[in-house]
């Protein structure tokens, strides 16, 4: 073997070059004496992030000027033919875009080498793809993704009267504002159904929901409660408003990706990420079901 690396793909990502520099030593004794710069950096990457977000969630102009970002970066592959089979036909960010400062970089190394071939199957050597061409291996790493419709499952979760997630979910997934579901009392989820928040990492997104179910047990231990739940109409109205908001999103403008779900429908959050946060930091009771079946001590 010659220690080159064989990149397979089947279908191109939009990517767009994101710089991602190194920290320096200074960098790191600074923003540890002086810690509000780091709050100042995540409040500015949160800011900048909900400015993109909304090319997401709507056409144009910011939509315009992300897919013109994304054909620039493009363009740092100088061969044309490498560069044709690179550009993917969808419009960018209707399949998850690719942030990187490095590949386009990293793909015209002479050490690496592009197949566009489907594979066949494979072999002690190595991969045949399906034009019958053997590629020799000594190590193949299979990127697979996952079931990202699944959500809470395949644990089994039984609510009220005995009623099954998988019976409540056999159409699509559907919860209250992300987090809740009539049926389940004391139930509460983190990234379930529409809490996908575009390129926004999850681990954002979950803490907003983590806030958001830290403050019902505040509630609970203040004997606000023994049992809640979403009403069935709030629940609906809430899906109600995200079908709506769909049409207008990135990712129903012609591409199959994992956003979609049986229906055809994305199953995303289809506004802005601070709309979202917005949602779970304030809480409307009125959409609760609360109830109150023992006194307190």
């Amino acid at each position: 073997m010659t220690g080159k690396v064989v990149m397979f793909q089947r279908t191109a990502q939009w990517i767009v070059r994101l710089p991602n520099p190194r920290y320096s030593r200074f960098t790191s004794i600074t923003h540890q004496a002086v810690p509000w710069l780091d709050r100042f950096a995540h409040l500015a990457y949160s800011s900048v992030f909900d400015a993109f977000a909304v090319a997401l969630t709507k056409p144009g102009l910011r939509r315009k000027l992300m897919g013109a970002l994304c054909r620039a970066s493009l363009r740092k592959v100088r061969d044309p033919e490498l560069r044709r089979a690179l550009t993917p036909d969808y419009t960018p960010m209707c399949k998850r875009l690719v942030m990187s400062g490095g590949f386009y970089g990293a793909i015209q190394r002479d050490d690496v080498e592009l197949i566009t071939a489907g594979i066949d199957h494979v072999e002690r050597r190595g991969i045949v793809t399906d034009d019958g061409v053997l590629h020799e291996a000594d190590i193949i790493v299979l990127c697979t993704g996952f079931d990202t419709h699944a959500f809470i499952r395949p644990m089994q979760l039984t609510g009220r009267d005995g009623i099954a997630v998988d019976d409540v979910w056999r159409e699509s997934p559907r919860a209250h504002q992300t987090v809740a579901m009539p049926g389940f009392p004391n139930f509460f989820m983190m990234l379930g159904p529409h809490s996908p928040v575009g390129n926004l990492a999850l681990t954002t997104v979950a803490e907003s929901q983590a806030d958001h179910i830290l403050r019902w047990i505040e509630r609970w231990r203040r004997y606000e409660f023994d049992t809640v739940e979403p009403t069935p109409s709030a629940t609906d109205a809430f899906n109600a408003e995200v079908r709506a908001a769909m049409p207008n999103t990135v990712w129903t403008t012609g591409c199959d990706s994992w956003y979609l779900g049986k229906d055809g429908l994305p199953e995303v959050w289809p506004f802005t990420p601070g709309r979202h946060r917005a949602m779970l930091a304030n809480t409307d009771l009125d959409q609760y079901e609360l109830r109150r079946t023992l006194t307190e001590a």
